[in-house]
């Protein structure tokens, strides 16, 4: 005698826990990269006003030999012009503002998901009209994240960070991720030290 498959409502349940694993996960991936490029555009814009800044002060202070500081204001501020215009040339705003708005995004598809698995609708018609409005909202939102070129590094930090959040067992190594310590995993770690939280 064969056992019977799961009901429809148990399968969009899976699914649905699935989907929030996925959607917490790239919410990680683009936090991440939101803060390191705001970090950045801050220390761009930072060390861009800075210079002229420094030389307007010591000519305020009337200072008479100025031509020491001018010449180092000078050498500095040409890696910062060349930094500022790779900032613009790599559109580090664009990606930004990219960035926070998937993270954003992401989180809200979490929680619809999240919502769905553990308070699932006990009519399974409307079970899967609220998970196909989610698994829609979800494609879109991934269709958008490809053009955004997430690496295989971005890709297990985020995996860490949602098994890590939810306390599930990773499908390679078979451990639940106490912190965000790298390992040599090839799904939920083997990325830089420096993203670790």
């Amino acid at each position: 005698m064969t056992q019977p498959g799961p009901t429809l409502s148990e399968q969009l349940r899976d699914k649905s826990w699935d989907g929030a694993l996925h959607a917490f996960a790239t919410s990680a991936i683009f936090s991440r990269r939101s803060n390191a490029l705001d970090r950045r555009l801050k220390l761009l814009n930072f060390s861009t006003l800075a210079p002229p800044v420094a030389v307007g002060g010591i000519a305020l202070a009337g200072i008479k030999d100025q031509g020491w500081f001018l010449l180092i204001m000078s050498v500095v501020t040409v890696p910062i012009a060349i930094a500022s215009l790779w900032a613009v040339i790599a559109a580090w705003q664009k990606s930004e503002a990219a960035a926070v708005q998937s993270e954003v995004a992401n989180l809200e598809i979490h929680d619809e998901y999240l919502a769905l698995a553990e308070r699932p609708p006990t009519d399974e018609a409307e079970f899967q009209r609220r998970f196909d409005l989610v698994a829609t909202r979800d494609q879109a939102q991934r269709n958008r994240d490809l053009g955004e070129n997430v690496a295989g590094r971005e890709k297990r930090f985020g995996m860490r960070a949602a098994l890590r959040q939810r306390g599930k067992k990773c499908v390679d190594c078979n451990l639940v991720p106490t912190s965000m310590k790298p390992t040599k995993c090839g799904v939920c770690g083997d990325f830089p030290k420096r993203w670790q939280r």
